[in-house]
């Protein structure tokens, strides 16, 4: 409860959320018009929701409404005895006629206590003429003072006791409201608002609608109102309101709907299904939910520079504050001991409870994968028109829902949606734990699973199944060493670590005697393998896959690190399919001192030895400008790299070989004085799947593994048509080279 009180550090949002509402109000062609003055927020749990609004509270009059169910815990509290009167039960007479009285006699009622409330109460206590900003600064007070996790205070308590009572008596004196008395009552309640204010400059007689936003009233957890009335009836509590405050559809008030766990469709429903027969002809719109909460906002104070070592990011209190607000707030006011409660309760909140006996469920595993392996739900199905939209959008909606993905775009007409697992370390790391927290979880398994179920979309390459290779390799290597301490949440290791832990004990000797594949004249091309990267130190615990190809330079790299993060390769990505960045004789994190691993992928049993030379010249570093010539030092790059090929489907005995060459333009095509290479580079080609050549492929696990499909997908290139593509961009972290990828966190 003390974070709510915390400084608001990122206005944008609630700046967007007004850009948001203006471009409703002006985007209804001549033929079409809003059905009412509303919309929804829509994003998953712990971004901000709540909070936004009531920071909109400090400087526009805002009526804040809670609708949170009884068995339902959180903050802020419930207003019990309005949400029991707007939420008429199924099974009443002429139900849907009951709820639409009692709504329209709520906001009638609401006015007029308000109204009350303003000129008896609140005026008269100000020490000085009051005006329309003392009274939003007073009636916020006035509905926040006294609340606690509990129940809210006594004045709000009492002010909803009025309304409903005054609801209750003159639905009972007169059922119908009308527009007259409802507009009347709006206008009174404003006036008393705005008053030695904004009716010095507007007249209050003006017929013309207003696209300037007085007063807004806020329902949140208004999921409480989303049940239908029948198992054929789409209406609901919560149509039968949207209904009454059309009445209001042309008065300068907006509302909003909030919701931590319902769906998109229970605010937003798409046209095809919506009750209205106006809004199902087109004559209608439903004005579009709002999305745009952003990322890493509280990493504003806390950006990561070459002065910040690897202690620094794998540390709880730098982790805590990456992501979604919720994290650093908890952290912020909490004390040792909820400190070590925080990655339990991330855990809890990716799987939308605790874990429970048995196996995990499908959503549960797929949200656990997501966190780690950057997958995508293909979204291909979900833009197509469909008698059935809300069942191929389900996955989506359950994952957004109970599972953490962020929502980065809500289609025009609510029948498309995307959610994506943006980086975020604390939930990769509480994933880490889940997966290794003796909950019988199996990684082929799990895999084969997601990937027939949850419409990942299909790749030609394996890049998928070598990148959870690699990501079992880390969870190894991080659980030999123990509990993290010194405020450490997770550890980092060396590469020689993570090789030990990805090949057997056989293959690693072959590896670690090896030296350099491509050596320039002015490198030591004596230097063995367990030499060169002894002190190659490296963090990861989950994947960004980038949907700019950009991003994938060593500049960029050096923030993939500060996250925890290695890189897939963007779609299209030519030279390789992922990059793991490593710093080399040192933990600080400078850009000069990162090396990297490249790791190509290959699937298709056509791929000869023959074919091995081709392969690695493509995987040239500075011929996909993973480096460029700022990165050179006398002439060549300086750090000695890493280059993996993975031939899953080759034929023959499994083996891992180190490649050697006639000359330096076998395997590079970026060449120096003389044919010599520029860069030194350790080879190897990992050919087949088997439990002799790979760690992670044990027992009886082989067939899985070699029968799964190896998944990716082309990125919807939708920046550009987003309403808020910087806030957008915030929410990616890491993913592109504009600067709101990273502004709030890297300096």
């Amino acid at each position: 409860m003390n974070s709510w009180n915390a400084g608001f550090v990122y206005r944008e949002p609630l700046d967007g959320l007004k850009r948001h509402i203006q471009r409703e109000l002006r985007s209804p062609g001549s033929d079409q018009k809003l059905y009412a003055r509303y919309c929804s927020i829509v994003q998953s749990s712990g971004m901000g929701k709540s909070r936004l609004i009531d920071e909109l509270s400090r400087e526009d009059f805002l009526i804040p409404i809670n609708l949170r169910p009884h068995d339902s815990k959180g903050y802020p509290p419930p207003d019990n005895e309005l949400r029991d009167f707007l939420a008429v039960p199924r099974g009443s007479e002429d139900t849907a006629l009951l709820a639409y009285n009692r709504a329209s006699h709520f906001l009638l009622a609401l006015f007029k206590v308000t109204q009350d409330t303003i000129v008896n109460e609140l005026d008269p206590r100000s020490n000085n003429a009051p005006d329309r900003n003392y009274r939003i600064r007073a009636f916020r007070d006035l509905m926040s003072s006294g609340q606690n996790l509990k129940s809210v205070g006594g004045d709000r308590q009492s002010f909803y006791n009025k309304v409903v009572t005054r609801a209750s008596n003159e639905m009972r004196a007169q059922p119908d409201v009308g527009l007259m008395r409802l507009t009347e009552a709006f206008k009174c309640f404003r006036d008393a608002v705005n008053r030695e204010g904004v009716e010095t400059h507007r007249s209050p007689r003006s017929t013309k609608k207003s696209l300037d936003i007085e007063i807004y009233i806020s329902f949140d957890e208004a999921h409480s109102l989303t049940t239908p009335f029948g198992e054929h009836d789409w209406r609901s509590p919560f149509t039968e309101l949207r209904r009454a405050l059309q009445m209001l559809e042309g008065s300068p008030m907006w509302s909003f709907f909030l919701s931590t766990t319902g769906k998109i469709t229970q605010f937003s429903q798409p046209r095809s299904v919506d009750p209205s027969n106006r809004v199902r002809q087109g004559e209608l719109i439903i004005p579009q939910p709002y999305i745009y909460l952003g990322f890493d906002q509280l990493m504003e104070t806390r950006k990561i520079s070459k002065h910040n070592t690897l202690k620094d990011v794998t540390s709880l209190e730098c982790i805590a504050h990456m992501g979604r607000p919720l994290w650093g707030t908890l952290y912020d006011h909490g004390n040792e001991e909820s400190h070590k409660k925080l990655i339990g309760f991330a855990m809890d909140k990716l799987l939308c409870g605790s874990p429970g006996p048995g196996p995990l469920s499908d959503a549960r595993i797929y949200a656990v994968l997501s966190q780690r392996l950057a997958l995508d739900i293909g979204t291909s199905q979900f833009i197509l028109p469909s008698v059935t939209p809300l069942n191929l959008a389900e996955i989506v909606h359950e994952q957004i829902k109970n599972h953490m993905r962020v929502c980065i775009s809500v289609g025009k007409e609510f029948e498309s949606m995307r959610g994506v697992a943006s980086s975020e370390p604390i939930l990769s790391e509480a994933a880490s734990r889940i997966m290794n927290d003796e909950l019988g979880f199996n990684l082929p398994v799990a895999l084969e699973k997601v990937l027939s179920g949850f419409s990942v979309s299909q790749g030609a390459r394996g890049e998928l199944l070598v990148a959870a290779w690699f990501t079992w390799a880390r969870d190894q290597v991080v659980k030999s060493k123990g509990e993290p301490c010194d405020g450490a949440l997770c550890h980092f290791f060396t590469v020689k670590e993570l090789f030990e832990n990805l090949f057997p004990a056989s293959v690693f000797k072959l590896i670690a005697k090896a030296k350099p594949s491509l050596c320039p004249q002015n490198g030591n091309t004596n230097q063995l393998f367990k030499d060169a990267f002894k002190r190659a130190r490296m963090h990861f615990n989950h994947f960004i896959k980038p949907y700019e190809q950009k991003v994938l330079a060593r500049k960029y790299l050096i923030r993939f690190m500060a996250r925890g993060a290695a890189a897939l390769g963007a779609n299209c990505q030519p030279g390789f399919d992922a990059v793991y960045p490593f710093l080399y004789g040192d933990i600080h994190l400078d850009v000069q001192k990162l090396g990297f691993i490249i790791v190509q992928v290959k699937n298709n049993a056509s791929i000869s030895p023959k074919k091995f030379n081709g392969i690695f010249r493509d995987m040239d570093p500075f011929e996909y400008e993973l480096l460029d010539a700022s990165d050179k030092k006398n002439g060549i790059f300086p750090i000695p790299i890493i280059r993996l090929l993975f031939s899953l489907s080759s034929k023959g005995d499994p083996k891992v070989e180190h490649m050697r060459y006639k000359s330096p333009s076998d395997g590079a095509t970026s060449l120096g004085n003389k044919g010599q290479a520029l860069f030194t580079s350790y080879d190897y080609v990992c050919s087949g799947v088997s439990e002799d050549i790979l760690k992670p492929v044990a027992g009886d696990t082989s067939n899985a593994w070699k029968a799964m499909v190896n998944m990716r997908e082309e990125w919807d290139k939708f920046f550009r048509s987003s309403n808020e593509p910087e806030i957008l961009r915030s929410s990616l972290p890491g993913t592109g080279a504009d600067k709101t990828h990273s502004e709030f966190w890297w300096k």
